[in-house]
């Protein structure tokens, strides 16, 4: 009888570890599917983000306005603290 019950009592207590082990293995399903998630919308934004970036229109207008960038045939010349510009080599 004593044999049974700590049988019992074995089996009760495995059924107790493992379905424990179920549900946290659930919750972290749940985690990794949130996390998954969040993943593809990033991709998602990287991938427009990238394409606006192989945009040449796009990159011209941030090295314009960002870097203060120019054309080769475009020089400015600051003379007597006047800013003056050169649209192409002609002008030299």
């Amino acid at each position: 009888m004593i044999l049974v019950i700590a049988c019992v009592i074995v089996v009760a207590g495995t059924h107790l570890y493992f379905y424990n082990i179920n549900i946290n293995l659930k919750y972290r399903i749940t985690e990794l599917k949130m996390q998954l998630a969040d993943l593809n919308n990033q991709v998602r934004s990287l991938g427009g983000t990238a394409a606006q970036v192989e945009n040449l229109a796009y990159v011209e207008k941030q090295a314009k306005s960002n870097l203060a960038m120019i054309y080769p045939e475009q020089m400015h010349y600051i003379i007597n603290g006047k800013l003056a510009t050169s649209h192409s080599q002609e002008a030299r």
